[in-house]
This record gives C-alpha cells, sequence and structure tokens, in this order.
C-alpha cells in the first residue's frame, strides 16, 4: 500500500503543481488577453475620432460660408427702399435730412447724385451741406452709420462757422459747417 500511497500523493502533487501552472499562465495571460481587448477598442475609437474631426471640420467650413452668406430678407434690408433710382435717391435724401433735424441740425442744401454700378449693386449718393453742433455731429455720424439701409459716408469736409468764429473767437466750438457725400446701394436691375 505503500507504494500505492507513494504513487497517488505523487500523481497528486502532479496533478497539484500543473493546475498551480494552469492557474499562473492564465494569470499572467489574463493582461495581455486584455490588452488586445483595449487595443481593439482603441483602434476602433481612433478612427472613431477621426471621423468626428472630420465632421467637425466641415461643420466648422460650412458655418463659416454660411455666415458670409447674407440671406435674400437681410440683404434686402440692408439696401436703400423705392422700386426706382430716383426713389431710392429721395429715400436716402429724407433719411439723412431727418437725422441732422434730430440731431438739431439745419440743412443748407441736398443733391442726388448720378447712381454708379458697383457690381451687382448701383451706388446711390447725394451730397448735403449743414450746420450742426460738434455732439450733434457725432450723434449724426453714429447714427447714420449704424442704422438699416446701410449708409456709407464717402467724403466729409467740417468748418467752423465764419459767422459764430467772428462773434465767439477763434477757440469757440459753435456750430460747424459740414458738407458729406452719403451713398447706399439697391440692386442693379432697379428701373431708372
Amino acid at each position: 500500500m505503500n507504494t500505492h500511497s507513494s504513487f497517488g500523493s505523487h500523481f497528486l502533487s502532479i496533478v497539484l503543481l500543473t493546475m498551480m501552472l494552469a492557474f499562473m499562465v492564465f494569470i499572467a495571460a489574463a493582461p495581455f488577453v486584455q490588452l488586445d481587448g483595449l487595443e481593439r477598442t482603441i483602434d476602433e475609437q481612433r478612427a472613431l475620432l477621426v471621423q468626428l474631426r472630420q465632421r467637425a471640420t466641415k461643420a466648422a467650413q460650412l458655418s463659416q460660408q454660411e455666415s458670409r452668406r447674407v440671406a435674400p430678407s437681410q440683404q434686402e434690408r440692408l439696401l436703400l427702399a423705392g422700386d426706382t433710382m430716383g426713389i431710392a435717391g429721395a429715400n436716402l435724401q429724407k433719411q439723412v435730412e431727418d437725422l441732422i433735424l434730430q440731431n438739431d441740425g439745419a440743412v443748407s442744401s441736398v443733391q442726388v447724385l448720378p447712381p454708379k454700378a458697383d457690381g451687382d449693386l448701383m451706388r446711390i449718393a447725394i451730397r448735403v451741406s449743414f450746420s450742426i453742433a460738434n455732439d450733434g455731429l457725432r450723434d449724426f455720424l453714429y447714427e447714420l452709420e449704424t442704422r438699416v439701409p446701410l449708409n456709407f459716408v464717402d467724403e466729409i469736409s467740417v468748418r467752423t462757422s465764419n459767422k459764430q468764429r467772428a462773434k465767439a473767437g477763434p477757440s469757440s466750438l459753435g456750430p460747424l459747417d459740414v458738407t458729406m457725400e452719403i451713398s447706399g446701394f439697391v440692386m442693379n436691375g432697379k428701373a431708372s
């Protein structure tokens, strides 16, 4: 029985040793198996990230292109109102005269200038002369250039009024004599 028991204990030892070695191999191999799975997940996520970056770049480009375009309804608001260039010029003249009066100025003359082609648009311009105080001129220019429809100051000449200079002296900031060329735009297809 001794040989039998010795054989059984050797066999049992070998089985236990084999099981322990198998268990140790399993424990040692587990991180490599997990690492392989993680590498596949990382590769999939990298591919997804590349796709998302491409989409984000395309979306940014489309957004930038869209911001450069002005919707037709907005474009019409930026242009002078009027069915003809003559009416558009009269509307520009009325807007400018109203702004001068709102800022305590006095209009001395207004001249509507001939329209000029500017790409798809026609530039309608007026030359206006008026008297106004310093603060009134500042407010007038601000209101003129920040309102809709868009107006542009093409030329400006500002002088101290000769009448006031004689009364108040050379350092007076009395009324100013202003001559300006102001323009706006209409679509080129409008009738003249």
